[in-house]
């Protein structure tokens, strides 16, 4: 019970925090803009959706690494795990050979994948998916994640 209260608490917290943040740098970009006469708004087509992801992203952010800590029961274990797998792992696989690159990048969380989740210009790259599906994949991963902390979780601590 502990452990699903905490997680429930964290995910209702950080996801009001989220879609504040990113609908209120929103309205602060539109601001700043204003004098240049770059004109924007929610109803622009893919703008309102960038924003939604933009604050999802955040959320399921904090899941995975709610999970990763659970499993590691180690904060700088946890850390760098996520670190590694959200920052590093989409810059190595650039190391690969273009077919495996784009075999793998629409899989990995992050690198390419945030940018089709956020863009609000042009298409997605045809190796990637949509910005939805990009978006539930990387959820599939925390609700993973999620999932063997709350068994490791109950293992240990029960």
């Amino acid at each position: 019970v502990l452990y699903w209260s905490k997680l429930g608490v964290f995910a209702g917290v950080s996801l009001v925090l989220s879609l504040m943040t990113s609908f209120g740098t929103f309205f602060l970009g539109k601001a700043l803009l204003a004098p240049t006469h770059v004109t924007m708004s929610l109803a622009d087509p893919a703008v309102l959706r960038s924003v939604l992801v933009t604050a999802l992203y955040v959320e399921v952010c904090g899941l995975f690494a709610y999970g990763v800590g659970a499993i590691v029961r180690s904060t700088a274990g946890g850390l760098t795990i996520a670190y590694g797998v959200l920052a590093l792992l989409p810059q190595l696989l650039k190391a690969l050979p273009s077919d495996l690159e784009h075999a793998l990048v629409a899989w990995v969380p992050g690198g390419d994948a945030l940018s089709a989740m956020t863009t609000t210009t042009g298409s997605n790259p045809p190796h990637l998916f949509s910005a939805w599906a990009e978006l539930a994949i990387f959820a599939g991963y925390a609700v993973v994640l999620v999932t063997i902390g709350a068994v490791q979780f109950a293992r240990r601590d029960a």
